[in-house]
């Protein structure tokens, strides 16, 4: 049910930033921009948001897995002003050149507000779900190093004995 919940907020998110920011821009040629641009911001927000739950929702990194996420992120862009060089832009398919939103301010402001509106709930609710819901993961590794701790009594001199330190209570 909360991640239903969630879905639905992103796409709402998702599709009225995407329209708000586009909605009577003026592109460099003269052109207004169309639903063309709007769906290119929300899909290319869309791939973002992705990439960001993903670091976020990572426990254990390893330099592969961070190598391939940053690879993974880094094609999108390049990717698509390739293709759209590729296609004749004349094409009535396609209404929007997107180097030219690339270089538009509030391309990147939606960028910007729609990643940090959708992703914020992300990142408190896990992180409320593994403080709060899951305290034993953390006492337990505070217990664990404690016992790990040595402290070092003299009994004669020239010697050394270790004492293990007795864990400490959580509070």
């Amino acid at each position: 049910m909360i991640w239903s919940l969630y879905a639905w907020y992103t796409g709402t998110v998702l599709y009225f930033v995407g329209f708000k920011a586009f909605d009577t821009a003026v592109m460099k040629n003269g052109k207004i921009d169309g639903m063309w641009t709007m769906g290119f911001t929300s899909f290319s927000i869309l791939i973002f948001i992705h990439h960001i739950n993903i670091f976020i929702g990572t426990r254990n990194w390893q330099w592969t897995t961070f190598v391939t996420y940053i690879f993974s992120l880094a094609c999108f862009l390049p990717i698509a002003v390739v293709l759209n060089d590729i296609v004749d832009p004349s094409s009535v398919m396609y209404g929007t050149t997107f180097s030219e939103v690339f270089h538009m301010p509030n391309y990147w402001l939606a960028q910007v507000v729609a990643c940090t509106l959708i992703v914020l709930p992300y990142f408190f609710a896990r992180s409320l779900k593994e403080v709060v819901a899951n305290p034993h993961l953390y006492t337990s590794v505070a217990i664990a190093e404690a016992k790990e701790k040595v402290m070092y009594v003299p009994s004669k001199p020239n010697q050394v004995a270790a004492k293990v330190l007795p864990p400490t209570p959580s509070t």
